[in-house]
């Protein structure tokens, strides 16, 4: 339209209009409508969600904009940590107070053992970075991760 009201005579104005247009349209239309689904912003959302207010979420085997897009009360166990190494210092902080701690984790497979002979079953919160995450209460933690005294390294090796 620019290109067609501003003819040749003002083809840099045109050129000018559609690129602030463009620009505009992203910002304020595709990227709001695709950023839930190609961030962890929805994930972390819906885990607040399910959670509560004021409950505490630890990530274990996370990802960096899992942690930035964070909502409420968040805690992790070590970026550059071992995944078991987290999830070890996870079970111990959940043990802590588990009326208001969860834990979030995205890889329920390898820590499968954790899960076994549990009173509960881990919730699937959703999927962000092509994973499945899961919110996980002291219940869903099995006898074989709390039978070591909130060291769980027995069970994931």
């Amino acid at each position: 339209v620019a290109a067609g009201v501003l003819r040749t005579t003002r083809a840099p104005l045109a050129v000018a209009v559609l690129l602030v247009g463009l620009w505009c349209g992203y910002g304020f239309v595709a990227h709001p409508v695709l950023d839930a689904s190609s961030s962890a912003s929805g994930l972390m959302q819906r885990a607040r969600a399910l959670a509560g207010a004021d409950t505490t979420i630890g990530l274990v085997a996370w990802k960096e904009q899992t942690l930035l897009q964070a909502r409420g009360p968040t805690v992790e166990f070590g970026f550059r940590q071992p995944a078991d190494a987290q999830l070890r210092a996870g079970v111990a902080w959940l043990r802590g107070d588990p009326a208001r701690r969860r834990l979030l984790l995205s890889q329920p497979r390898k820590f499968a053992a954790c899960f076994a002979g549990a009173v509960e079953a881990p919730l699937r919160v959703g999927t962000a970075n092509r994973r499945d995450w899961y919110l996980v209460p002291l219940g869903a933690i099995g006898p074989a991760c709390l039978d070591t005294a909130g060291d769980a390294a027995g069970s994931l090796q």
